[in-house]
């Protein structure tokens, strides 16, 4: 039995902004060249002039009703949207386990997004989304 799904989404900024300080480990080329990698950027945190991204696309969780129990709640993801609209880093904050969160993960991996935006151009954001299940 496929559950009908009243699903929200909640988009938490943080205060302060993310500055990627880290410095990637060095890496010795042929020829005695040493590179760095670049560390992968962080989502912009703490800007006001953010503006959110949108779901454009969404899943509902497939979940199977455990000999007959119910469930109604709340699992609770959080994610990065890429600048093209792909969720990344996605994980569980919290959720009852199981099923309902692999299913809710499994949904989240399909989502499509619309980018948010500074100053008209894609950034990458991180956010918390609340699937509520009824």
């Amino acid at each position: 039995m496929t559950r009908h799904l009243r699903i929200a989404a909640i988009v938490v900024f943080s205060i302060f902004p993310t500055v990627a300080m880290a410095q990637a480990p060095a890496t010795q080329e042929p020829g005695g060249i040493t590179s760095r990698s670049q560390p992968e950027a962080q989502p912009i945190k703490g800007n006001r002039e953010v503006k959110a991204p949108q779901v454009t696309y969404s899943v509902e969780p497939q979940v199977v009703s455990n000999k007959g129990k119910d469930f109604h709640g709340n699992v609770q993801v959080y994610l990065w949207i890429e600048t093209d609209g792909t969720p990344t880093h996605i994980k569980i904050v919290h959720g009852p386990g199981g099923v309902i969160n692999a299913a809710v993960l499994d949904a989240v991996r399909q989502y499509k997004f619309k980018p948010a935006t500074l100053k008209g151009k894609p950034v990458k954001v991180d956010l918390y989304m609340d699937v509520n299940f009824e």
